[in-house]
């Protein structure tokens, strides 16, 4: 199943952890903190998360995700 939430608040632990992937988008629209707290809580819960810019990369195969990562210092 595929959900898509927008807007400020974040879904509770207890509905998170039922997820198998996080794709968060917008981070640049909320605070540093905000997105530092919810990135924190997924990790917590063991969900894991990538953002919709790395998503993109992986669809458009292996070598634009590897251009993507290296900014980090990360090859696949």
């Amino acid at each position: 199943m595929i959900e898509h939430n927008f807007g400020r608040e974040f879904q509770e632990n207890e509905k998170l952890s039922e997820y198998k992937l996080i794709i968060h988008c917008g981070g640049c629209m909320i605070t540093h903190q905000k997105i530092s707290a919810r990135l924190r809580d997924l990790s917590a819960l063991g969900v894991p998360y990538t953002n919709y810019g790395v998503l993109l990369s992986y669809i458009h195969g292996r070598k634009t995700l590897n251009r993507a990562l290296e900014v980090w210092n990360i090859t696949l």
